[in-house]
């Protein structure tokens, strides 16, 4: 009535033990590996959490940002790509 469960595991292919985790999983591990280094995701690179500090900071003393923006993450992201962008313009010169 009922299969063997030995004859189940004989028909279904045993998984390889490198690819026995998603993509999405190994995105996931390398993302933890990267902020526990203290690295973070900022507009498509990894910065240090010491540089991403002091770029906020740099944000909020010249006037970009207020404190209080500079709480949110979105925010910081939009100021960070018009100073780039700035910066980028200036250096072209």
């Amino acid at each position: 009535m009922f299969a063997h469960a030995d004859s189940v595991a004989a028909r279904r292919p045993r998984r390889d033990r490198a690819r026995s985790r998603s993509p999405a999983a190994i995105r996931k591990r390398r993302q933890r590996a990267n902020q526990e280094a203290g690295r973070y995701w900022c507009r498509g690179f990894w910065l240090s959490g010491r540089a991403l500090e002091s770029l906020i900071m740099r944000l909020v003393l010249e006037g970009w940002l207020t404190e209080a923006q500079a709480l949110q993450p979105k925010l910081v992201d939009q100021a960070l790509a018009e100073l780039l962008e700035e910066e980028g313009q200036r250096l072209a010169r």
